[in-house]
């Protein structure tokens, strides 16, 4: 290649060497700088998108709120009911009334309650329908696996609104 190039007249290695250069930064660009680019401008409109959605959420939160009005959220327990009722209740409803093992009332808003061997969906259900429904919140959990898989302990403490 080198006997070549040197059996070649100047005229002709300066265009060998004009054409070579040339290649060379078609390449450079086409492998590098415009994937690099490209690059940018994806991360760029990826950036525009998620500011979008960012604003959208925290519009959606502020009306959220603005729908609940003052207090926690969900509707005041039915006039004369304590929480342990409402608690009791609920947990039969649910279907594993039965498993609450114990239950330790902490003041007239507060209880403890300990359930064994119950499905996870179901008392995760049970939960935010509480939360949902009532307005009562989870102020301290704890939950273990049970015997059998998809059953766990669950030993949970509320406060009602």
């Amino acid at each position: 290649m080198k006997e070549w190039f040197q059996s070649l007249n100047e005229r002709e290695r300066l265009m060998v060497l004009g054409g070579g250069m040339v290649v060379l930064i078609l390449l450079l660009y086409a492998m590098i700088w415009r994937p690099v680019m490209q690059g940018v401008v994806n991360q760029r409109a990826e950036l525009e998108r998620a500011n979008k959605l960012l604003v959208w959420m925290k519009k959606s939160i502020s009306d959220v709120r603005a729908q609940e009005g003052p207090g926690r959220g969900g509707a005041p327990r039915p006039p004369g009911q304590s929480l342990l009722s409402l608690i009791d209740s609920t947990a039969k409803t649910s279907g594993f009334g039965a498993q609450v093992k114990r239950v330790k009332p902490d003041g007239e808003n507060k209880v403890q309650i300990w359930i064994d061997d119950v499905s996870f969906d179901k008392v995760i259900a049970w939960l935010q329908g509480l939360q949902e429904l009532y307005g009562i919140q989870i102020t301290g959990t704890s939950i273990d696996r049970g015997n059998v898989d998809g059953q766990v302990n669950v030993n949970v403490q509320l406060e009602g609104g």
